[in-house]
């Protein structure tokens, strides 16, 4: 379940802030527990913090929009500040390593 607010009313004027949709999510998780995978949006800004809506709050995921059009390479970006190692996928890899060489028998 991906929780959001909506914020397309007219009337509707939510205080922004970092992962101000977040205690929706939170609180849907702790009513269904594990028999649903809940996501959280809305301004989730920093490493730190999503792994913490990930680890200490209990959501099962956070989708990041903004972020990533801001610096498609967040990823990247996020694992180095959490001090996490991070493989890259074999497609980029290979334009900045190579992909090897297989030994070729001659052909006769």
């Amino acid at each position: 379940l991906d929780v959001s607010s909506g914020g397309n009313h007219p009337d509707q004027h939510p205080h922004v802030k970092a992962a101000y949709q977040a205690d929706f999510a939170i609180e849907i998780k702790r009513k269904v527990g594990d028999s649903m995978a809940v996501s959280s949006v809305g301004v989730i800004n920093s490493a730190e913090l999503a792994n913490r809506l990930l680890e200490k709050d209990g959501l099962d995921a956070i989708f990041v929009g903004r972020g990533f059009q801001m610096n498609p390479g967040l990823v990247f970006q996020w694992a180095e500040d959490l001090g996490q190692p991070i493989q890259l996928p074999n497609q980029i890899r290979w334009g900045i390593v190579g992909r090897g060489q297989k030994q070729r028998k001659p052909v006769p």
